[in-house]
């Protein structure tokens, strides 16, 4: 009995990429191995039971919206991605939440589906802020009347960026046509709606163990894929910045990294150029390559690479084609040297970067590997 409910919990918890789907998909990927130990079933069963006991399963859930959100939902903005299925959606809670790479978030769509129903999304980003409900004013200013010259510059006033978390979603079958829909029956290029939030979950410590010591990591994602992997290129560029206290902080994963590398591959180049501008602009300090394998690409945006060992053609850095997820691993691997592959795309890539880890393994080289689960 216990092992089946492990797998209930399982399942209804695990994420999808930039997607809503059926949390089954992903079990073959990754959590399937976490699942095999008695232990876990064992603990996760009561929490199944609890909920149950009292005939109210989606009581933890609500709870939680109840505290994380107001009762008319957070603040939400949903635009289009032009010339893709793609939708990015940027949520500015009420109540300030800390964010680190891997984790996701269950959204529920005030007046889209069913009240009850939540959607699991991956974060493809974050931007910190403070809650200003918690902020004591009237403290304030009694330390301003104790000491007039407290503020005499702009310097010593904090700079406060409102809290926001940015999800990519593509547009498939259900909640997501619906707001795809939505959005296309608008005048206007984006929309605000009302989102409750539930989270962000992952991203835990264990999962993460091989980043800790890993030199060089090199992260693989396919199509939407993506959004499983920019909350890791995000964590380690703040880590890279100088003076950064990301080392120090519960999500200092990076602090053994000395290369940083994307290999991504999409069907739009729009999809790609979005991400480059919206997301990558600003996070210098590591290696990436991108490919397209979309057909329509305007002839003249290509010029030729000038490289002698390849005749791809390449668009405003991008090369033309399908990446050789073989080839682009082995490319990166150093004898000596301690490498982590983090592969985030459609199963039948995950399966093949994990094939040629294994090889990789075999013939000598220090390679990890974490598949971040992902529904198409």
């Amino acid at each position: 009995m216990h092992y089946t409910v492990g797998f209930v919990i399982a399942a209804l918890l695990l994420p999808a990429q930039g997607q809503s789907g059926n949390g089954i998909i992903g079990l073959g990927i990754s959590l399937y191995e976490d699942l095999c130990c008695q232990a876990c079933h064992d603990s996760l069963a009561p929490l199944y039971l609890n909920c149950t006991s009292f005939d109210m399963p989606g009581m933890s859930g609500t709870m939680q919206m109840a505290y994380f959100n107001r009762p008319l939902g957070s603040k939400a903005v949903l635009e289009a991605v032009p010339d893709t299925h793609v939708m990015q959606l940027t949520v500015h809670p009420h109540v300030a939440w800390e964010f680190g790479p891997g984790q996701h978030s269950a959204l529920n769509f005030r007046g889209v589906g069913w009240f009850w129903e939540s959607h699991p999304f991956s974060v493809a980003g974050w931007r910190g802020g403070i809650d200003t409900s918690l902020v004591d004013t009237a403290a304030i200013q009694e330390e301003i009347s104790k000491d007039p010259g407290a503020m005499t510059s702009t310097k010593e006033v904090p700079q406060v960026t409102p809290a926001s978390v940015t999800f990519l979603i593509r547009a498939g079958g259900g909640i997501t046509a619906k707001l795809q829909r939505r959005l296309a029956l608008s005048t206007a290029p984006r929309i605000t709606l009302p989102v409750y939030t539930e989270g962000p979950y992952g991203g835990h410590r264990a999962r993460h163990q091989s980043l800790y010591i890993a030199e060089t990591v090199l992260c693989i994602a396919g199509g939407i894929g993506i959004t499983g992997v920019l909350g890791y290129i995000q964590e380690y560029t703040r880590a890279s910045l100088p003076g950064s206290d990301a080392l120090d902080a519960s999500h200092g994963i990076f602090k053994n990294t000395k290369r940083f590398i994307l290999a991504w591959s999409a069907r739009e180049m729009a999809l790609i150029d979005h991400v480059r501008q919206t997301f990558l602009a600003q996070a210098p300090g590591f290696d990436c390559s991108f490919w397209c394998t979309g057909a329509s690409i305007p002839m003249v945006a290509l010029e030729e690479t000038g490289r002698p060992d390849t005749t791809t053609t390449i668009t405003k850095g991008v090369i033309l084609g399908r990446m050789e997820t073989e080839a682009t691993l082995r490319h990166y691997l150093q004898e000596g040297t301690q490498t982590t592959v983090l592969v985030c795309g459609p199963s039948g890539m995950a399966d093949e970067v994990t094939q040629h880890v294994v090889n990789s393994v075999r013939d000598g080289y220090s390679v990890d590997l974490i598949e971040e689960p992902f529904a198409w």
